[in-house]
């Protein structure tokens, strides 16, 4: 129904590889400012010789049907590959997502590259799950911040003070290790693999990041969402996040083997997966394709 509110949501990565030329430079950079001003979403955009990525901010976007965000961005995203070059001497790699939510449905996207269709949105319409849905963004985050600052100023003096006793124990003790936040480690967004797999833990320690996971009520969607990761079937993608940007590498999550291994799962099991991790500090985690 036009006029109904809905809130969307924006994860993976947008990689757009090019040939150098020294005099398309300043093109390309044209077209990154015109896909950030013309986009629903804010981005972070790394920029490498020969390479442009985009992040997507994880937080909320409000919209209006049938303003659908995810449509507005398919427009800024092909305006910007056709900033890349002459054909063939560039190449696009997506894991970029959307979710969009309008009353009890869910429209889930992504967006690829087709040889001769250009940058495409590959979406399906489901019923939400309870819960689902993110919160709709309410205010600025500093105007909050602010807010409740003056509102509990003391007594988060004196929590932050014991914070700080139990964090130095923590560390004496070994107890915490650098990377995770809470016992349960940090915020991890499955990103496909939401349902199929359930992430009970993600620490790191040691120069190692651990997950727990176990089979989730959709685990039976495994084999289908594998088939279609972009660096290998069943092979996914590990974004680190600290405050809202990429904190070190892109790691590789090797899933290959995981349905013969979660058949052998007793009741109230779960599986370790752990991968070589550069110590880098992270408050969030996100598994693309």
């Amino acid at each position: 129904m036009d006029g109904e509110r809905g809130v969307a949501r924006f994860d993976g990565l947008f990689t757009g590889a090019f040939a150098i030329h020294p005099g398309l430079e300043g093109e390309r950079e044209e077209a990154i400012q015109a896909l950030l001003a013309a986009s629903p979403v804010r981005f972070q955009v790394q920029r490498e010789p020969g390479a442009a990525t985009l992040l997507p901010d994880l937080s909320p976007v409000e919209f209006t049907v049938p303003n659908r965000p995810s449509e507005r961005l398919l427009g800024a995203l092909r305006d910007f590959v056709l900033s890349l070059g002459p054909e063939g001497e560039w190449r696009v790699e997506s894991t970029l997502r959307v979710q969009e939510f309008v009353g009890n449905r869910v429209f889930e996207g992504v967006y690829v590259h087709e040889d001769l269709a250009g940058i495409t949105l590959t979406a399906r319409e489901r019923a939400a799950r309870p819960g689902e849905a993110p919160c709709s963004p309410q205010g600025g985050v500093a105007e909050r911040a602010e807010t409740f600052a003056r509102r509990w100023r003391w007594p988060l003096v004196g929590a932050a003070a014991v914070l700080a006793v139990l964090v130095l124990l923590g560390f004496q003790t070994g107890f915490l290790g650098f990377g995770a936040s809470g016992v349960e480690g940090p915020a991890i967004d499955p990103g496909p693999l939401a349902a199929i797999l359930e992430f009970t833990v993600v620490r790191g320690a040691g120069g190692r990041l651990t997950f727990h996971l176990r089979p989730g009520p959709e685990f039976a969607r495994f084999p289908e969402v594998a088939a279609s990761c972009d660096l290998s079937p069943g092979v996914f993608r590990v974004l680190l996040v600290k405050e809202r940007r990429a904190s070190g590498p892109i790691l590789a999550l090797d899933l290959r083997d995981l349905p013969s291994r979660a058949a052998k799962l007793g009741a109230g099991e779960t599986l370790t997966e752990s991968l070589p991790w550069n110590g880098a500090k992270f408050d969030e985690v996100l598994i693309c394709r």
